[in-house]
């Protein structure tokens, strides 16, 4: 946008104004004049507040990185926010364009996390003496971003919530991490001034011996494979640079990437190829030039909803500072890395890959970068690998700490992943600060993730690494290209994404499953509801739950503490798609329930995704409702009395507390095999199992309906009328034989005391009212009669402990009898 100055009442000057300001500018000191403020002036997107101050050059004596300090004072005029922004010495004010050394223009970068009115005042400071500034004050009025999709200009500043997933504080969605960790000499790129292969071993650093990068012309990445994916309209600086880096950057986005792991200093390290300085070790000498054209690239990325993991420093070099501690250096480094790019809504610091600082170093680093990062980012540090007690040793120290909010965990063991994750996922929330758990460098040195000819299917990292952290609760991965990979395109030589392009797609597959279908922030991993030894549940019990298979199959789910009914879905993680439908439909709550086989059980991994559905049962083509009894979709007053489910091959349910005689137990259990669908009811705890057993009113008889034990099924009738109730039972001796029927809630009289009498020790079909005159009851005297078709709830309730019932059936037809398991086959349609 053109620039424009704005008076300290918000409103636009006037061209009189501004000469007369100019004309005063001219006999005042050569200090700070006055600002313009440039950029979109809308939230969330990048403002520059450009301030004309005394000309500085990188090299001058008067060191404009040390010598001087530009800050910003931004208050929000409604709300009364405060926010403090640090500035900086940015030479001509285009250098990315000039290449210019010298200036006397100094800048602000401000991300306005609201709209309205912002009111600021620069200050700077020479030597630590505050100098009087002319016209550094004014305002500007903010806008609602116009931006959508995935831009982080409309997603607004991604934030630590106090959860284990990264936030945007806009759109209020989650964020799931699907990035790329090589090459993470990213910046190590020929068009950015001022940056080459540094192969010299300075005097004061241990030796090291340098990495050779015979891949990269003159160590330095070009990317011109990803030239075209340039679009008009891109970026580029000093005529047509940087295309292969945009382009490249482009490509990552299209294919589903939203996160990239960089180095901004490798001096000594694996690239040596990437400094924020004029020379690698002119630690008080910034590239002015070099910085300005990051900012290009950094902000490029945003708009493609690319988040910047700014790796701070490397093993080999996380001592070149200060040793390690928090002096000068490492201040003035830190600094001008938060003033330059931390108005990005969307980054994360790391404090060094593979760190190997003391606790206490690692500690003040982190909490100085709070200090002067007026959005608090998210921090993060990646752990030694060699050992894996290292990861302990790394993340433990700093758990329930204001250190960090997450890990950047290296693990070279593809099968430990999900068992890290899930250690800090729990220990962090244990702690009291729950972490952002990512996994980042994975899969050795040697290979990382092999390129799609390597290995054309990434079972293993999809499976044990994507899915391992996924389903553990993790926040989401990085992929790492190795360091020795027999490759043209290892983590520090990779010139194209597309060697990979396969493990991205599946990545995205992933990413895009979890945000369309789970409420993954609420729910947690509960590996032990399944059977199998090797799959991963994510849960939120009783309501969804998503299980995944290594290598297909079928396992069972343990829904013995949950009621109601259960849709299962297929997602096939490889290819991606819509839901499918596998071997099982529905499942029951109270039992441990098979989840069925997927669509094509072809020993590749399946995810089940097992919804809580509310099955509505209706008439089938002979006009009869017929629902099996374990189908309940919901069980209420349950404390004295319950109702459990009993299957032929299924474990039997726990009983603890029931009070039930094992060898009754287990003779029941067999009669299930003779049970519809093999499977039933039964109400529990039974103490009253013969005639001269006490009858206990209101704990194990209940002639009152509607007071204990209450299953709920939704029905929908077509028709309105009176329907006859059967339900076929199962009777063992004189008691356990009467059961209460109603409807919506209510208990009509010609729904008590349903009695059973003939057919003892078998399943049998009964319609009849036990009255004063035939204990036995009356035929055809159990009844609903329906006012209004359409859904209705159909309930039982206790009578008798003890009872058992298989189905039951609704008919209108009064000289209907039922069969056996009576041939008429449960319909039910799945709700919209």
């Amino acid at each position: 946008m053109n620039a424009a100055i704005y008076g300290s009442n918000g409103s636009k000057m006037n061209v009189l104004s501004k000469l007369w300001l100019a004309s005063v500018f001219s006999l005042l000191p050569s200090y700070l004049y006055s600002a313009e403020v440039n950029g979109e002036l809308k939230q969330w997107h990048t403002i520059t507040l450009a301030f004309t101050g005394p000309h500085a050059d990188e090299q001058a004596e008067e060191n404009p990185f040390v010598d001087y300090d530009l800050s910003v004072r931004l208050v929000h005029r409604n709300s009364s926010q405060e926010m403090n922004v640090l500035g900086f010495f940015a030479a001509d004010g285009k250098a990315a364009e000039t290449s210019a050394t010298a200036g006397n223009q100094w800048q602000v970068r401000f991300c306005p996390p609201k709209t309205g009115y912002w009111d600021y005042s620069a200050t700077l400071r020479l030597n630590g003496r505050e100098m009087e500034l002319v016209g550094a004050k004014g305002s500007f009025f903010i806008a609602e971003s116009d931006k959508s999709g995935a831009d982080f200009r409309a997603q607004g500043l991604l934030e630590c919530v106090g959860e284990r997933y990264l936030k945007f504080a806009g759109s209020g969605k989650y964020f799931l991490k699907a990035g790329t960790d090589s090459p993470e000499t990213l910046l190590g790129y020929h068009d950015f001034d001022g940056t080459w292969h540094d192969t010299k071993t300075h005097s004061f650093v241990a030796p090291q011996n340098p990495i050779q990068l015979p891949s990269l012309e003159q160590g330095l990445h070009r990317f011109t494979d990803h030239l075209r994916d340039w679009n008009d309209g891109d970026p580029t600086w000093q005529g047509g640079k940087g295309k292969g880096l945009i382009g490249g950057l482009n490509y990552l986005a299209e294919i589903g990437v939203n996160s990239v792991y960089f180095l901004t200093m490798n001096v000594h390290g694996d690239g040596r190829n990437v400094w924020p300085w004029t020379e690698p070790v002119a630690f008080d000498r910034f590239d002015v030039t070099k910085l300005d054209q990051w900012e290009i690239v950094f902000e490029h990325m945003q708009k493609l909803g690319l988040q910047l993991h700014v790796v701070l420093q490397e093993t080999e070099n996380d001592h070149l500072l200060d040793d390690g501690q928090l002096g000068p250096n490492r201040k003035r480094y830190l600094r001008e890395m938060v003033a330059r790019f931390a108005h990005h809504p969307a980054i994360v610091w790391n404090l060094g890959e593979e760190n190997l600082q003391t606790v206490e170093q690692q500690q003040a680093m982190a909490a100085f970068i709070r200090s002067i990062d007026p959005y608090q980012h998210p921090i993060v540090i990646h752990n030694d690998h060699w050992a894996a007690k290292n990861l302990r040793d790394t993340f433990d120290p700093h758990l329930g700490t204001d250190t960090l909010d997450g890990t950047s965990i290296q693990d070279f063991n593809w099968n430990d992943i999900h068992g890290h994750v899930l250690h800090y996922v729990e220990a962090s929330k244990q702690a009291g600060k729950p972490w952002v758990v990512c996994t980042d460098e994975m899969g050795g040195a040697d290979f990382g993730l092999k390129t799609d000819e390597q290995d054309p299917d990434h079972d293993i990292p999809r499976s044990k690494g994507l899915w391992g952290n996924l389903m553990a609760g993790g926040a989401g991965v990085e992929w790492y290209f190795g360091w020795q990979n027999n490759s043209p395109h290892s983590d520090l030589s990779a010139e194209t994404w597309r060697t990979r392009e396969a493990m991205f797609r599946q990545t995205r597959i992933a990413i895009d499953f979890f945000n369309r279908y789970l409420p993954y922030n609420r729910m947690e991993s509960a590996d032990e509801l399944t059977m199998a030894s090797d799959d991963y549940c994510l849960a939120l019990p009783g309501e969804i739950y998503c299980v995944y298979l290594p290598r297909g199959g079928n396992t069972r789910l343990n829904l013995i503490d949950e009621a109601g009914c259960y849709l299962v879905s297929w997602f096939n993680p490889r290819t991606g798609g819509e839901l499918q439908t596998g071997s099982v439909r529905i499942m029951h709550g109270g039992r441990w329930e098979f989840i069925g086989a997927p669509p094509n059980d072809d020993g590749g991994d399946w995810v089940a995704l097992i919804r809580r559905t509310e099955p509505i049962y209706t008439a089938n083509t002979k006009g009869l409702i017929v629902v099996e009894a374990e189908h309940f979709s919901k069980q209420e007053l349950d404390a004295i009395r319950r109702w459990y489910v009993f299957e032929k091959t299924g474990p039997l349910p726990d009983l603890a507390g029931a009070g039930e005689p094992t060898t009754w137990v287990r003779s029941i259990h067999s009669a299930a095999s003779k049970a519809s669908g093999s499977q039933f009811v039964r109400l529990l705890p039974d103490t009253r199992v013969t005639h001269d057993d006490p009858l206990i009113d209101g704990e194990n008889f209940m002639n009152e309906p509607g007071k204990s034990a209450i299953l709920s099924y939704s029905v929908h009738f077509p028709h309105a009328g009176r329907y006859f109730v059967w339900v076929r039972a199962f009777s063992t001796g004189t008691e356990d034989n009467s059961i209460h029927v109603g409807m919506d809630g209510d208990w009509p009289t010609s729904g008590q005391r349903m009695q059973w009498c003939e057919g003892k020790g078998q399943w049998t079909w009964a319609c009849a009212q036990r009255t004063d005159k035939n204990h036995c009851g009356e035929p055809m005297q159990i009844y609903l009669d329906v006012s209004q078709p359409g859904l209705h709830a159909i309930q039982f309730s206790m009578r008798e402990d003890g009872f058992a019932f298989d189905k039951f059936l609704l008919t209108q037809d009064i000289d209907y009898r039922p069969k056996g398991n009576d041939a008429s086959e449960t319909l039910w349609v799945q709700p919209e």
